[in-house]
């Protein structure tokens, strides 16, 4: 993990909500969006992300093509 001080205050926010001891008190376990709409996602375009197709890396990809 980067230093602290490498850090955004809202990575370094995001960070502490998202390793909260207790399970039932971290960000976004009772509500996702809460978790998606924490300052460190601002301006991330999560609809664009959400329709990108991903293609297989590269390794499973020749592995794939072997079995053909």
């Amino acid at each position: 993990m980067p230093a602290a001080d490498d850090l955004s205050e809202s990575a370094r926010d995001l960070i502490q909500k998202l390793l909260v001891k207790d399970p039932s008190k971290r960000l976004g376990v009772t509500d996702f969006q809460d978790l998606l709409r924490h300052p460190f996602f601002n301006g991330f375009d999560f609809d664009t992300c959400y329709q990108i197709e991903n293609p297989l890396p590269s390794r499973q990809r020749k592995l794939t093509m072997q079995k053909q």
